[in-house]
């Protein structure tokens, strides 16, 4: 079972009472200093502990959740932050959905059986029905004709996640669903890496369902219009359960607790790859700050945070936050977040936290950490940054939701490098910033370093910057609404045809 909310303030309470603790014989931190201390040969060392955890015998090339890779990883990375005796280092276990596949699922269409993916958590079983298209998006109980009762409902992709599309299809009857992709760039394909989050929501239950391409979908909607009658079989094979997963938490002992700067990565891979880039780069960066700042004296608080499951829906840093009562959120000055630092077609992007490109901002104080990465790559890097949607979905999102400022880096993912782009940093246009996104050649063969190195300055330059004065920085907005409402139970992994700079887009 999940742990009860009295537990949760209990771990709570014991991962935040830390003692100030200095050690006059260190010196003070120095931002511009700190950033000399960045080397690639720290980075390689820490990929390939990384790599050989998912190279294990029994790891079968994965650190997703739940596996043996990632376990390795939870441990390492609470064994070497707890030797420097620099942190209060805790593990946050909890119990957490995952998906099994048991077998390639299948769709016939009147008697054609058309490419598919399956989203996980789908429902195993086999189904049959009249196709109904679904009004709008889906994203409305009222979008649901009553002719969906026991029929297979038609619904396309976009504005809410798949998640609330599928409930919502079996709240009003149906038996299963039929998602149509809407990817312009690639209208006839159908294997694209969904879930539909956690399994548990007020909206509905989850129903057998598969993707369908485009074309897929607007061939069915033309014979429907056109008067046709059209049947569907869906048969889906997998399981869910619950399994024990944790996150890694390390507060410096040094500096002021009632001002904590938290800088999060998430040390889980899919079940596909490695996840050495993601986010086994962010992860690394993010441990080597921890062990040289370990050296200094700071003047506030600095908690790194190692989620596990993200690749299901930010699973773990929303339940870290959520076991968090408004005073200790409070505390919580920001939130940087460093997910995918080494893209091989990489470009430089930041969190667009003032709603400069577009147009969603941040609680106040978002967009000075925008600014402060912005002048480092101008300034201290000459390099040229692109801004990426600030639109919380990563791990940052559960802290934007509580009102606390963020920020963060990230090199790109499955959509192509334009031409634009291309001018500004190299590589090849029309081609993945990271063509091994969420797939097997996710190793550390296929890291960019000259990203890697430029991102790890920039992120030591932050932490050590905040780390050493907060002063002009605003204090927690806790009455803060967020723009746009967002799912924290699902995602999807595949670029939308919006926005070229976003990592992934996993609500719609």
């Amino acid at each position: 079972m999940l742990l009860s909310i009295a537990t949760l303030a209990l771990l709570a309470s014991y991962v935040l009472a830390k003692p100030i603790q200095r050690d006059d014989r260190k010196s003070w931190i120095n931002a511009t200093e700190f950033v000399q201390l960045v080397q690639q040969s720290d980075l390689q060392q820490g990929a390939q502990r990384l790599q050989s955890f998912a190279d294990a015998p029994d790891a079968n090339g994965t650190r997703s959740f739940g596996s043996p890779g990632h376990i390795a990883t939870v441990d390492y990375l609470y064994n070497t932050l707890s030797a420097t005796g620099a942190f209060n280092v805790t593990k946050q276990t909890f119990e957490a959905y995952t998906y099994e596949s048991q077998g390639n699922s299948t769709l016939v269409i009147d008697g054609r059986s058309p490419a598919i993916s399956t989203p996980s958590f789908s429902p195993g079983g086999s189904v049959s029905g009249t196709v109904v298209p679904v009004d709008a998006l889906g994203c409305e109980a009222a979008n649901f004709p009553a002719a969906i009762s026991g029929a297979i409902a038609l619904v396309s992709r976009g504005e809410c996640d798949f998640g609330l599309k599928v409930a919502l299809s079996q709240s009003a009857g149906a038996v299963g669903c039929l998602v149509a992709n809407n990817d312009e760039a690639q209208p006839d394909n159908a294997d694209i890496a969904i879930t539909l989050g956690e399994p548990t929501r007020p909206e509905g239950q989850y129903v057998p369902t598969v993707i369908v391409s485009l074309n897929e979908g607007n061939a069915i909607r033309q014979q429907i219009t056109s008067g046709s009658n059209v049947t569907a079989s869906i048969e889906v094979f997998g399981s869910t359960r619950l399994i024990p997963t944790t996150n890694v938490l390390a507060e410096t002992y040094d500096g002021d607790h009632d001002n904590v700067i938290v800088v999060g990565a998430h040390t889980d891979s899919v079940p596909e790859g490695a996840g050495i880039n993601d986010d086994g780069s962010g992860t690394i960066t993010n441990l080597e700050a921890a062990l040289n700042i370990a050296n200094y004296r700071i003047t506030n608080a600095v908690r790194f945070g190692f989620w596990t499951a993200e690749e299901v829906g930010l699973v773990g840093s929303e339940y870290y936050v959520a076991s968090l009562n408004q005073a200790e959120l409070n505390k919580i000055r920001m939130n940087l977040n460093f997910d995918m630092l080494a893209s091989p077609n990489y470009y430089y992007s930041i969190y667009d936290g003032d709603g400069s490109a577009f147009g969603l901002t941040g609680p106040d104080g978002s967009g000075q950490i925008e600014l402060l990465f912005e002048q480092f790559f101008a300034e201290q890097l000459q390099l040229p940054t692109n801004a990426t949607e600030f639109d919380g979905r990563s791990d940052y999102g559960p802290f934007l939701d509580r009102g606390i400022p963020c920020g963060g880096l990230f090199t790109g993912a499955e959509a192509n490098k334009t031409i634009e782009i291309q001018a500004e940093v190299g590589g090849e246009a029309g081609v993945p910033f990271d063509i091994n996104y969420h797939e097997v050649g996710d190793t550390i063969d296929n890291l960019n370093y000259t990203a890697w190195i430029a991102n790890t300055k920039a992120v030591f330059y932050a932490i050590a910057t905040y780390a050493n004065s907060l002063e002009g920085f605003p204090a927690n907005n806790a009455t803060f609404a967020p723009p746009v409402k967002r799912s924290l139970s699902s995602k999807e992994f595949i670029e939308t045809g919006c926005h070229h700079d976003m990592k992934r887009t996993w609500l719609i």
